[in-house]
């Protein structure tokens, strides 16, 4: 499927795929602007979602990756606005920047151990994330990376992780409680920069 092949298609409601599918690659906003576009189900034959490939596509509620996919690019889900569940299978190794950015109905994410760093604005402005677990193969989070996550209250961040980006947790809960390793963990500036979160934030330091 090329470079916005079916992009803007505003009365599209759903995609199938003939199984098997040989196909291996959802290009660059192949999807994208898609108005009606309700479900998606990926074959298991796709190895890579490009750049914007669903982007603004404000009625998709749930999205299932299947495991055969190893990179989701940049922006690929950006501004799903309506998106609630999302499966990251543990072929994935690559999460692109601000993959899941504006994705405010987004509830909770996994992130598989396959990955090792979540990119700048991944999960910015994901207003109704409430848990995300990170493994201990992630080893930096980058700037803004849940900036205006306003329902995420607590984030465990493991000991393998060695950079923190400026402002990665900005405006988010007022009384989110952060627990961040500082042996050899390089931190950003104004992770938290928010006065409520600044005055409320409760940091635990191991």
């Amino acid at each position: 499927i090329g470079d916005y092949a079916f992009s803007y298609c505003k009365t599209m409601m759903d995609i199938s795929f003939q199984i098997p599918s040989s196909l291996k690659t959802i290009k660059k906003y192949a999807f994208a602007c898609c108005p009606s576009l309700k479900q998606i189900v990926i074959p298991s034959s796709v190895i890579s979602i490009e750049e914007g490939a669903f982007c603004n596509s404000p009625s998709i509620t749930k999205v299932d990756i299947p495991a055969s996919v190893i990179s989701i690019g940049n922006g690929a889900f950006c501004d799903c606005t309506s998106l609630k569940e999302i499966t990251i299978p543990s072929s994935v190794t690559s999460i692109g920047y601000g993959a899941f950015c504006d994705c405010h109905s987004l509830l909770q994410v996994v992130i598989p151990s396959s990955v090792k760093s979540i990119e700048p604005q991944t999960f910015r402005r994901c207003y109704s994330l409430t848990k995300v677990t990170i493994p201990s193969s992630v080893n930096s989070i980058g700037k803004v990376a849940f900036c205006e996550c306003k329902s995420l209250l607590h984030i465990q961040i493991p000991s393998s992780i060695k950079s923190i980006g400026d402002y990665a947790f900005c405006h988010c809960a007022a009384s989110i409680s952060l627990s961040i390793p500082t042996s050899g963990t390089s931190i950003g500036n104004k992770i938290t920069q928010d006065d409520d979160i600044q005055n409320n934030c409760i940091c635990n330091i191991y």
